[in-house]
């Protein structure tokens, strides 16, 4: 049997060979490069707005929520839209601790 080569069925068994490892794994390993792979949502520039609006203080409450910061940057002008999730992930992502406010 050749390097890389599959091994050729078994005359004892009479059964199929099994696939091969080696090209099952790069199938599933090319198959999984693309999947989850979605554009940013936000800019580089928008996500440092949001950042910059968490770090002042909430209007009139006492401190932000997910929800309230979403809502408060689509009324800036920032986004058009924005989920308080997105929003939420933004702020992880970036190890803020903001992140951590309730989403109510």
């Amino acid at each position: 049997m050749s390097r890389g080569s599959c091994p050729a069925p078994s005359l004892a068994t009479g059964q199929p060979p099994r696939p091969c490892f080696g090209r099952t794994a790069r199938r599933t390993l090319d198959r999984h490069e693309t999947v989850g792979t979605s554009p940013k949502l936000l800019s580089d520039e928008q996500e440092a707005q949001l950042i910059a609006l968490r770090l002042g203080p909430p209007p009139g409450y006492g401190n932000w929520s997910q929800r309230l910061l979403a809502r408060q940057v689509v009324e800036l002008g920032i986004v058009d839209s924005i989920s308080h999730e997105t929003a939420g992930r933004t702020l992880i992502k970036t190890d803020s601790r903001v992140a951590r406010c309730g989403t109510g």
